[in-house]
């Protein structure tokens, strides 16, 4: 199941799959651009299970379950949902995150930069940055 990208409500996870690279994606942005995201994650992440979150109370009920995910990856669609995000801030302490950013305007990299990501890039760009970031952390995974 190489590469393999569920929604999060899959089910039971065997032992194999709870010892996998885990990545989260939680996406606001337009199916265009998500689809392009997972499409490079998949490349990235070819031994890993991608899980896919679309609101932030999924995304925060994964977040106070389990801490087996070794990155999440925000892919913000507007300056708005990064208020959400930010409400839940705290629960991103000790976990590896990445923020794709809509624009570029001062204010919205002023609230990615409060998420202490550990890569920003933008929603307009190529992913080709954020392909060489995640597979530079899949590197150095260790399973919990």
């Amino acid at each position: 199941m190489a590469g393999n990208i569920r929604l999060p409500h899959g089910g039971n996870r065997s032992l194999k799959e709870t010892q996998r690279m885990k990545v989260l994606l939680y996406t606001t942005a337009p199916e265009g651009i998500v689809e392009r995201a997972k499409t490079v994650l998949q490349s990235s992440v070819s031994d890993g299970v991608i899980e896919v979150y679309q609101t932030i109370n999924d995304l925060s009920l994964r977040l106070r379950g389990a801490k087996d995910m070794a990155i999440v990856i925000l892919l913000v669609g507007n300056r708005e949902d990064f208020l959400d995000l930010l409400a839940i801030r705290h629960l991103f302490r000790n976990i590896r995150i990445i923020v794709v950013v809509p624009d570029t305007e001062h204010e919205t990299i002023a609230m990615a930069h409060r998420l202490r990501p550990r890569y920003l890039t933008y929603i307009d760009g190529n992913f080709l940055g954020l392909s060489a970031v995640v597979n530079k952390m899949c590197e150095g995974y260790a399973p919990p």
